[in-house]
């Protein structure tokens, strides 16, 4: 408690607890306040948001192969293999909305094709699993890592022990309380948010498919003991310790993870996966660029705003949490490390699941007779 910042933490709780009092009195027009939020912000900033997001790829891939990729973070020996590692940084960064959406993702882009592509044509197949692995891949943790580095070199280097955002924008915005206490409050609510969204998802998938295993009512009780199983393992894995709780149920869960995407890879159409996880990669290296730019100014279908720029400002909205717990994982590495590691075990870790769950599901949706669309030429 004695660490505890009261005059940051009340604030952030109190303006939380009020806004999720009002919206669920108040539950349409909430959404609607949102949705609305959530189109000005895109219309306006989505174009910065890819532009920046593209630019920061290329500077952490500079920034690693610099001269000041050298910098070792610390002068003890890395504290994790390099498994366990990458693992980590895999696992935090995703959870069950990568098996969703790893399959629901693809589906919907056959039906609603980017880049003006046909429904249910050979261009959509093509675009499907791309745009899906493009999602999941080194953008979005080129921003997850980028706050690790000076978050990293402060605590590791400096010697800092207030690792707040705040602190690391001194240097640019001066001591200033007022702007302090905002930008840490909007790192709050951003976090807050972000988890939010993605819990609520994992616990509809999961009570889902334990009232569909279990034969009984996917009801707010079996979503609350779901919420509250969560919390316990949690609790549980806290109470270990680091070392022994999440290090372990981080190897744990990866190789679990890797056993069952491979008996799906087995288990159906093995020769049509591979093959369409090459034709995709293909497709994503010729159109890197004009996937990450592509605000389709004219025809105004949507796609990019809702796809592409919402995953992006997602992943800014778990900048911090994920900049400190890599942070926290990284002693004893070289910036060029934690870069490669993060952008690459993440992105290849998702484009692996992908490839399989959503091959699967193209293969399945438009030749495994599952449905059979017919397909233009």
């Amino acid at each position: 408690m004695k660490n505890l910042n009261l005059g940051l933490a009340i604030p952030a709780i109190v303006t939380v607890l009020f806004i999720l009092l009002v919206s669920s009195l108040y539950p349409e027009q909430a959404q609607g306040l949102a949705g609305n939020a959530m189109t000005f912000v895109t219309d306006w900033f989505g174009w910065l948001v890819q532009l920046s997001s593209l630019a920061l790829v290329g500077f952490l891939l500079w920034l690693a192969f610099s001269k000041y990729g050298n910098i070792r973070l610390g002068d003890d020996k890395p504290e994790y293999s390099n498994f366990s590692y990458g693992g980590m940084i895999f696992t935090a960064g995703v959870g069950a909305s990568l098996i969703y959406w790893g399959i629901g993702e693809p589906m919907y882009y056959l039906q609603s094709p980017p880049l003006f592509a046909e429904a249910n044509s050979y261009s959509a197949a093509a675009w499907s699993v791309t745009y899906s692995i493009f999602h999941w891949g080194i953008t979005g943790w080129a921003i997850y890592c980028f706050p690790a580095i000076p978050f990293a070199y402060a605590f590791y280097v400096k010697k800092q022990r207030t690792l707040k955002l705040s602190t690391l924008c001194e240097p640019v915005l001066g001591r200033n309380k007022l702007i302090a206490k905002c930008i840490d409050l909007l790192a709050i609510f951003g976090t807050l948010s972000a988890f939010a969204s993605s819990l609520a998802l994992t616990v509809t998938l999961l009570s889902a498919g334990a009232a569909q295993l279990l034969g009984v009512e996917n009801n707010l009780v079996l979503q609350g003991s779901i919420i509250l199983l969560f919390v316990l393992v949690l609790f549980a894995v806290t109470l270990v310790g680091f070392n022994r709780g999440i290090n372990k149920v981080s190897d744990y869960t990866v190789i679990s993870a890797i056993i069952f995407a491979l008996f799906v890879l087995f288990s159906s159409n093995v020769q049509f996966i591979l093959n369409n996880f090459t034709d995709s990669l293909g497709v994503m290296l010729d159109s890197f660029f004009r996937m990450s730019l592509w605000t389709d100014p004219v025809q105004q279908s949507g796609f990019p705003q809702a796809w592409t720029q919402y995953y992006w400002f997602w992943y800014y909205a778990y900048l911090i949490m994920m900049g400190l717990f890599i942070t926290r994982i990284s002693r004893g590495r070289t910036i060029r490390e934690v870069i490669l590691y993060s952008i690459s075990m993440g992105s290849l870790g998702c484009a692996f699941f992908i490839s399989i769950f959503g091959g699967y599901a193209v293969w399945a949706q438009l030749l495994g007779g599952v449905s059979n669309p017919r397909l233009d030429g």
